[in-house]
């Protein structure tokens, strides 16, 4: 069982290294009005059409899964999701909009380390010697692939730093989501979480499409698809890359790595994503990162896979 848990998390990672591009891809150029989907239109389309698809299976399979987790913790469920969904993805995407995706997919590696800060924070986990040390070496990495960035390399925009910020905001809210995913298990399994706190983690983005659309929402829908579909084929097919591969397919696996796996363990699966993410951007979208920029990155992994124990003993499953 557990080695096809650990199979099913590589081929997360493998996809969704691949959905930063896809991402990039989606969206459209900054000051654009077509030819793509702005930040909002994105994580809305994305997840609206993800949690219907996820609803229907949870219903047909494990529809008293889904009804535990409404009635016994609706709220930590709206908590989870709304972090996992309207947090993550509308920051990543405001800030695939103001940096390149390599750039995006070198940043997020840190959630491990703040993972780990956090439960200290609020759990009351030890950090020992080697924690801070990773952590401080992690910090020190992500400080190097910044600053190590070439500002003329295209996939900026016009508030690179805003970029960052988000992105890093991104990585604490995927941080989170992990550490409050894994209490839901005391009520039901992987398919009803992943389809509850889906359905409704993207209750939360409704309110940016309303400040968008007003109260005319077919309007918005409909401009949205224009705005898609004037992109030609490419936005539209990574827009189905992104709901049925990073987010349906992916999301369950991901979910049952965090019910089988200590979470620690699932998330040094983050180390791989930057591999993928960097050949998937150099192949699709022909971005490239200085030297400079990778050394940070091996940096950053080095202190991430130490202050998660990487190099110590092993955790047991929970």
């Amino acid at each position: 069982m557990n080695r096809a848990v650990h199979l099913g998390l590589l081929l997360v990672m493998g996809i969704w290294g691949g959905a930063f591009i896809a991402v990039k891809a989606v969206l459209r150029p900054e000051g654009a009005v077509s030819g793509g989907l702005d930040w909002i239109e994105l994580a809305w389309l994305r997840y609206a059409a993800a949690s219907a698809c996820l609803l229907a299976l949870a219903l047909a399979l494990d529809p008293r899964g889904v009804g535990r987790l409404l009635r016994e913790s609706f709220g930590r469920t709206l908590l989870t999701g709304s972090l996992g969904v309207a947090g993550y993805n509308l920051a990543l995407n405001y800030g695939e909009t103001q940096v390149p995706a390599t750039m995006a997919v070198l940043l997020i590696p840190v959630n491990p380390v703040l993972v780990l800060l956090l439960a200290a924070a609020f759990l009351g986990e030890p950090l020992g010697r080697a924690k801070w040390a990773g952590s401080a070496l992690a910090i020190a990495g992500l400080a190097a692939v910044v600053l190590a960035a070439p500002q003329g390399m295209r996939g900026w925009g016009s508030h690179p730093a805003g970029g960052v910020a988000a992105c890093l905001g991104a990585a604490l809210a995927w941080a989170l989501y992990v550490l409050f995913s894994k209490s839901l298990y005391r009520v039901a399994g992987p398919l009803a979480v992943t389809a509850a706190t889906t359905a409704l983690g993207t209750l939360p983005v409704l309110p940016f499409v309303m400040s968008q659309s007003g109260l005319d929402l077919g309007d918005w829908h409909a401009a949205a698809w224009a705005h898609l579909v004037s992109g030609g084929p490419g936005p539209l097919g990574w827009l189905a890359y992104l709901v049925f591969g990073s987010t349906v397919l992916a999301f369950l696996l991901y979910q049952a790595g965090i019910k089988h796996l200590p979470a620690g363990t699932v998330a040094l699966y983050i180390y791989l994503m930057p591999v993928f993410g960097l050949i998937w951007g150099y192949g699709v979208l022909g971005e490239r990162v200085t030297a400079a920029q990778l050394g940070g990155a091996i940096v950053l992994l080095a202190g991430v896979a130490l202050a998660s124990g990487l190099f110590g003993k092993k955790e047991s499953p929970s």
